[in-house]
């Protein structure tokens, strides 16, 4: 099920936000209300303990050219500030950005390589989960 709320200045954009919210609660694992509002702020799973509020537009020119070096969307990068955020993180693995953003690790992984390289996150230190395998980085977002 797909549930999409949506708010505009007018019928049309009213119209178009409803389009867009019920296209991205239909990419969600989950079920959940996406509200998106006539600023650009889209709201995840409404009501719930995991209610994520986040923009996906952005006129920071300087930023926009970050992102688009490292191929990652301002959504994306909107979506993971919103997350650090909520959560309180001062420091995060690639590991708890997919557990919390239903993505897999290695796609984690991606968004954090694209981001250390842009300038727009930085490593922090490591974190080691057992005796054997590779230490898992730890990243900090830079703001």
């Amino acid at each position: 099920m797909a549930v999409g709320i949506c708010f505009g200045e007018t019928a049309a954009s009213a119209e178009i936000n409803a389009r867009k919210a019920i296209r991205h609660s239909k990419k969600q694992d989950s079920s959940g209300i996406v509200v998106i509002q006539e600023d650009g702020v889209m709201i995840e799973s409404v009501g719930q303990e995991e209610q994520l509020a986040y923009t996906f537009r952005s006129n920071d020119k300087e930023l926009l050219d970050k992102l688009n070096q490292a191929n990652i969307s301002v959504k994306t990068y909107k979506k993971i500030e919103a997350l650090i955020d909520r959560m309180g993180w001062d420091g995060f693995t690639s590991s708890d950005l997919a557990s919390h953003l239903s993505m897999t690790v290695r796609n984690a992984q991606r968004i954090m390589s694209g981001l250390s390289e842009s300038g727009l996150v930085e490593y922090k230190g490591e974190e080691l989960q057992s005796p054997r395998g590779r230490p898992r980085k730890i990243y900090k977002l830079k703001k």
